[in-house]
């Protein structure tokens, strides 16, 4: 396995909770297809939007990918991290 991620199905939206690849593997398009595979997940499942709390370093991954910030979260470990939407 070199990525995977893991979707919350919370109509009216969905949450992207995780989205992980392999180091070696960034930057080689895998992210962007668990992504993309992950939007037409929500899409099918009839969610009007994806959210997600972005690691601040993958946060350009997903501005690239039509995300927008709309807000920031506390981690569990006290940092701000960016709140992002994906409208569906």
């Amino acid at each position: 396995m070199i990525g995977w991620y893991r979707l919350l199905i919370r109509l009216p939206g969905v949450v992207l909770e995780d989205l992980w690849v392999l180091p070696d593997y960034i930057g080689k398009g895998v992210g962007k297809k668990l992504f993309e595979h992950a939007i037409g997940q929500a899409k099918q499942s009839g969610a009007e939007r994806l959210e997600l709390d972005a690691d601040p370093n993958a946060e350009p991954f997903y501005t690239k990918m039509g995300c927008r910030v709309v807000g920031e979260s506390i981690s569990e470990w006290g940092r701000a991290i960016p709140h992002m939407i994906y409208d569906l």
